[in-house]
């Protein structure tokens, strides 16, 4: 049953790669307005595969092509006008994909730190994008106080249920 369903897929792909290459030989529409959905369309792909199989590992090329996929969509829009400052986009795609695989995985460790090193790196680098937002700063600043405020309550917290009683003087 598998193999079947495996070759009904090869097939209705082989077909709709036949038609789309000669839908563009014989201009039925333009390669320039279509081709980041050469991303976009496995990137989804990806994400369905994932929620049929339950793979983690489809989570990051479905994140990345999909969002490289929708910015490359933005850009033919804007005759790539803003490429200067959106850029980081190619840094932020891999950091949203880890933290898909973060929340999709039970919220594992393992997956938030690099999705939050390459995210942080891609919004310091589109900080001069970001100059309509003149308060995002201060969202930084309160979330960064938040962090310090959990942290604190979760050790007094441990020290409460005689957990850990270690000092860090």
């Amino acid at each position: 049953m598998k193999k079947n369903r495996n070759r009904l897929v090869e097939g209705v792909s082989l077909i709709a790669l036949g038609l789309f290459i000669l839908g563009v030989q014989r201009n039925w529409f333009h390669w320039d307005d279509i081709w980041p959905f050469a991303m976009i369309i496995p990137g989804l792909a990806f994400f369905v595969a994932y929620f049929k199989e339950k793979q983690l590992g489809l989570l990051m090329p479905a994140s990345i092509l999909t969002i490289i996929g929708i910015f490359f969509v933005y850009m033919e829009e804007s005759h790539w006008n803003n490429m200067d400052e959106l850029w980081p986009i190619f840094i932020l795609a891999p950091g949203i994909g880890f933290f898909t695989m973060f929340f999709a995985s039970g919220m594992k460790k393992d997956f938030w730190i690099p999705g939050t090193i390459l995210v942080t790196i891609g919004v310091l680098f589109m900080v001069e994008a970001w100059q309509f937002l003149h308060f995002w700063p201060v969202i930084l600043i309160l979330v960064g106080l938040y962090f310090i405020y959990s942290g604190l309550k979760n050790k007094e917290k441990k020290n409460d249920d005689g957990e850990n009683h270690q000092s860090y003087d």
